[in-house]
């Protein structure tokens, strides 16, 4: 990994996730932009995956301990 050599891990962390919230905030941007509001749920499941994987990194840097359940969250 590149970056490991240059930032820690808890900025990859913050890297990391802040790209599955940008993605909900453009996807969010567009389904409204275009009143489309059936493909809202769809946000939903873009918003679950973006805090498993906040669990998932808390819980490999040792800030809690969720028994593995953010990889539950994220299959």
């Amino acid at each position: 990994m590149y970056l490991g050599s240059i930032a820690s891990a808890e900025v990859i962390a913050v890297i990391d996730t802040s790209f599955l919230f940008v993605l909900l905030g453009v996807l969010l941007r567009e389904i409204i932009a275009g009143r489309n509001w059936l493909n809202l749920p769809i946000t939903v499941v873009l918003g679950l995956l973006a805090t498993a994987n906040i669990f998932s990194h808390l819980e490999a840097l040792g800030y809690v301990e969720t028994d593995g359940m953010s990889y539950l969250m994220a299959i």
